[in-house]
């Protein structure tokens, strides 16, 4: 994305303002200007973890999954074990079509938060569409173990059902 992007106008911050709402006001302008569309193709350098996460976030929000990998990617040198940035890597690698590695993220976020039931229910997708039905019938019923609704459970069986009625 080559974009050529114009800010009308900046006020710059007064000299009180602390370092901790400077960060604030990096993330706030990222996110800004990823949702216009003018975001860099990568984070910054000096980018901590939750403005790179905010920014990920705001990218896959948008349908821009590849940047949105390229960030998550660059966040999880940073922080490895980082649960969120995992499942967000999910999400992201299911909708490029990577459901194999979608799943991989799923349990990596689930061994780093065991028991999360959303978390089961996006591996089961994940595995439906890797044809891995059984996998993925076993983590919903898992899932509805652990308090899954039942709204969230309906949505999961119908993408389960939909990949095995178009899968071999």
């Amino acid at each position: 994305m080559n974009m050529h992007c114009e800010i009308q106008e900046f006020a710059m911050p007064s000299t009180h303002t602390t370092r901790k709402s400077m960060r604030g006001a990096t993330a706030a302008l990222l996110l800004v200007a990823t949702l216009a569309g003018c975001a860099p193709a990568a984070p910054p350098a000096n980018a901590n973890i939750q403005e790179i996460m905010l920014r990920a976030s705001a990218l896959e929000s948008a349908g821009n999954y590849a940047d949105a990998l390229t960030d998550l990617d660059a966040l999880l040198v940073l922080a490895p074990d980082n649960p969120d940035a995992h499942i967000l890597r999910g999400v992201v690698l299911t909708a490029l079509g990577r459901a194999d590695e979608a799943a991989g993220d799923f349990q990596t976020a689930l061994r780093l938060r065991p028991n999360a039931a959303t978390i089961l229910a996006m591996q089961a997708i994940a595995y439906a569409q890797s044809g891995k039905h059984a996998a993925a019938q076993t983590d919903l019923s898992r899932a509805l173990q652990l308090g899954l609704g039942e709204e969230q459970a309906a949505q999961v069986r119908k993408v389960i059902d939909d990949t095995a009625a178009t899968q071999p």
